[in-house]
């Protein structure tokens, strides 16, 4: 008992397992089938921990449990549940970009694990030939990944993080918004590897050259991640202007303000939704047309969260630039080129991220091999930064 089918992608219905749907959403259907039919019924959608499977066949709601994409995410999902080993299973995170690559035409991939469509050429790591001293800087879900296939290749492992705790930098961001609560498991796991690795993880700090130094490497990997990209707009700096990393980081009040967001791209109508849900009246603000709203993001993802900001009264204005920002709001001007001023309370800038690589440009003259990877590299998704992650531990 399913939701969607064998139609071409763009026909399948918002409602085919976004994100935002809990984890056995289709039980109760499952059930109501099966007690009008005398053959097994198996469920399926949005099973991911084994907990969550069993209870359904002890409630009698189904016969059998089948799984997707959860294959895809771990392949060894049903071995591991058998053997009692549910904290080792790479649980999916519903990002649909498995989907989403069929859509755009492309080889099939999984945001969470980068062998995923790579199975031919892409195994497991291999022991390295020597061991070498590795030093990781950042621990987000690139330099955690470098780190588990680094050390499970024998060398010699320390991953530093600015933050008090690993993935507490983009990827806390990323789970930040309504619904994306899931993507909490990629760091949860990613941390448990570490742990049951001889890997040395320093949390709460920040490495700079002289760091580097006294720590004598034999290989730097730099996973620092990026900074919100702040656009050339006078009064950018005023006390009314944050970015949306401090929005989603929480440490900007909201309640009551009338805010304007710029960029409509995931990035800011995800924020968008954040700050609704925080008391403010929200206007996303975007140079590009309102049909690309998102237009990054799973289609399956992505019809329902603006349905939701539709019903969250959010505006939204296309086709506008930002001429100037004062204490009272902001100065827009349209394709017809007229001036149209928008009283703002708050202005969240959500106009992209740029590499932070201050770090890798001081230490590369003091190492003998360095790796920038992930957004560090350049700003993209989870995706290039796990696999990005699991090559460089496999090429050291």
């Amino acid at each position: 008992v399913s939701i969607g089918g064998t139609a071409p992608i763009t026909l399948l219905p918002p409602e085919t397992s976004p994100m935002s749907v809990p984890q056995g959403y289709l039980a109760d259907y499952v059930h109501a089938v099966k007690k009008a039919v005398n053959i097994p019924v198996m469920a399926v959608g949005e099973l991911r921990e084994p907990a969550v499977a069993e209870s359904i066949l002890a409630q009698g709601k189904a016969d059998y449990i089948a799984l997707a994409r959860a294959l895809m995410s771990d392949p060894f999902w049903a071995t591991k549940a058998a053997q009692g080993r549910e904290e080792d299973i790479l649980k999916c995170v519903s990002c649909d970009e498995c989907r989403f690559c069929l859509y755009r035409g492309l080889p099939i991939r999984c945001t969470i694990n980068p062998q995923m469509g790579r199975e031919g050429w892409l195994h497991e790591p291999e022991p390295a030939a020597a061991s070498r001293k590795v030093m990781v800087v950042g621990g987000g879900p690139a330099g955690m990944e470098v780190a588990r296939v680094a050390a499970l290749r024998g060398h010699r492992v320390s991953l530093y993080e600015s933050t008090p705790a690993l993935g507490g930098g983009q990827l806390t961001l990323a789970e930040a918004p309504p619904h994306k609560e899931k993507l909490r498991w990629l760091g949860e796991y990613l941390t448990r590897q570490l742990e049951h690795l001889p890997v040395e993880v320093h949390a709460g700090s920040s490495v700079d050259s002289a760091a580097i130094e006294r720590e004598a490497p034999d290989v730097l990997v730099v996973a620092t991640g990026a900074v919100p990209a702040i656009p050339d707009i006078p009064g950018i700096d005023g006390d009314n202007v944050v970015t949306a990393f401090r929005v989603l980081e929480g440490r900007v009040a909201t309640q009551g303000k009338q805010v304007v967001v710029l960029g409509g791209r995931r990035v800011g109508t995800e924020t968008a939704e954040y700050l609704t849900l925080r008391g403010a009246s929200v206007t996303v603000v975007t140079r590009s047309p309102l049909s690309q709203l998102a237009i990054d993001a799973a289609p399956t993802y992505r019809l329902p969260l603006l349905r939701r900001l539709r019903n969250a009264d959010v505006k939204f204005i296309g086709d506008h630039d930002v001429k100037e920002i004062n204490g009272q709001g902001l100065t827009l001007i349209g394709p017809d080129k007229e001036k149209e001023f928008l009283a703002a309370d708050l202005v969240v800038i959500a106009r992209g991220a740029v590499p932070q690589r201050s770090l890798a440009d001081e230490a590369a003259g003091l190492v003998s091999e360095l790796h920038v990877i992930g957004d560090s590299e350049e700003p993209r998704s989870i995706a290039e930064a796990m696999y990005e992650g699991t090559m460089a531990g496999r090429r050291i």
